[in-house]
């Protein structure tokens, strides 16, 4: 826990200010970082009596002979988590620097604690980026790694499971602060998350009602643009097996990318699932089906079945949104019929119409 690297940079931070030589001797009492590189590595005999004892010890004209290695000045245990970690000393009249001591000491033990905890922040991010990526696999998929790594980390993942995919096309270096607001703004909320990539945040929800995870996401997406950062999230339809988390995760990424053809901030599976089924149509079936019909429509007649169609088939709304006539929507309706062979009027004939559109889309 006291690296060599940690215990130089305390030394040199607090020199600065003191102006007096430091030296810091880990838990076998070998000097591991000094303000005099020449003893560094070598034994303090001092430093082992208060690994000892646990106690403060000074080093006065009249003692200083009974410790090798040791200078007149104090010796101050460094303590984290109840236990002696290694110890500080300083070189000077003990009277002097006593109570300096003491304010060393105390820096450098919230400085060990502040390292420790970003060491473990990041390893249990690691941690968790390792998880996300063995659950959204869809093949090789490792369910029981993901379950072991869950356990070092004290998480208990129940269904139903959910995820959404946060696309952040302009992100350069946020990542930890994102994910700090999210923690923030969702409070306890149940998820691990991960980025695939500079621009691609997944968020796995677990233990969560649709409706809910809908809201934490709106709630998201208002902390990212108060902050003035653009996103975009696709989110899944939820499963209630581990397994399937995987197909969750292809169907966020499905939704995302209608979404952004679409301008949608949040957009979810279930509202664009026909239109992804559509897309796993063979390339060559859907450009034949554009080829037959699309060149035989001109741009306004594709925009008004575009509205005709968001309207439900209504043809007073439809009028509205357009602000034409009634008479004149009927007839442009009327020659998409007569051009395509399909009656936007018709059901069974607006559902191919509609498929056009989504494919010209």
């Amino acid at each position: 826990m006291l690296t060599r690297d940690l215990a130089q940079e305390i030394v040199e931070e607090t020199m600065r200010r003191l102006d007096r030589n430091i030296n810091i001797m880990d838990e076998n009492g070998s000097i591991i970082a000094s303000g005099d590189a020449v003893r560094l590595d070598t034994y303090h005999e001092a430093a082992a009596e208060v690994i000892r004892t646990g106690q403060t010890l000074v080093i006065s004209p009249d003692n200083q002979g009974l410790w090798r290695g040791a200078n007149v000045g104090v010796n101050l245990p460094i303590m984290f988590q109840n236990r002696t970690v290694g110890v500080i000393g300083v070189t000077g009249a003990p009277e002097e620097i006593l109570p300096y001591g003491e304010l060393v000491k105390m820096t450098t033990e919230m400085m060990l604690k502040q390292n420790y905890l970003k060491l473990q922040t990041e390893w249990q991010q690691i941690t968790m980026d390792i998880v996300v990526e063995e659950l959204i696999r869809a093949e090789n998929q490792n369910l029981q790694g993901a379950l072991h790594r869950l356990d070092t980390l004290k998480m208990t993942m129940k269904p139903p499971y959910q995820l959404a995919v946060v696309y952040l096309p302009n992100r350069t270096s946020y990542s930890q602060s994102v994910l700090r607001m999210a923690e923030s703004i969702m409070g306890n909320v149940r998820l691990v998350s991960s980025f695939l990539n500079v621009h691609t945040w997944v968020i796995v929800f677990y233990d969560r009602a649709e409706a809910r995870v809908r809201r934490d996401l709106e709630r998201l997406q208002d902390l990212l643009r108060n902050q003035g950062i653009e996103a975009q999230s696709g989110m899944s339809s939820s499963v209630c097996s581990f397994e399937d988390i995987a197909y969750a995760y292809q169907e966020a990424c499905a939704a995302l990318k209608l979404g952004l053809k679409q301008g949608r901030v949040i957009t979810g599976y279930l509202e664009v699932e026909t239109q992804a089924l559509l897309s796993e149509v063979p390339t060559e079936s859907k450009e034949r089906f554009m080829g037959r019909h699309l060149p035989k429509l001109p741009e306004k007649l594709l925009v008004t079945l575009r509205v005709f169609l968001e309207c439900n088939l209504n043809i007073a709304r439809t009028a509205e949104r357009l602000e034409i006539h009634r008479n004149s929507l009927v007839y442009r309706l009327t020659q998409v019929k007569e051009l395509t062979g399909y009656d936007p009027q018709l059901f069974q004939d607006a559902i191919s119409l509609q498929f056009l559109v989504w494919l010209k889309e």
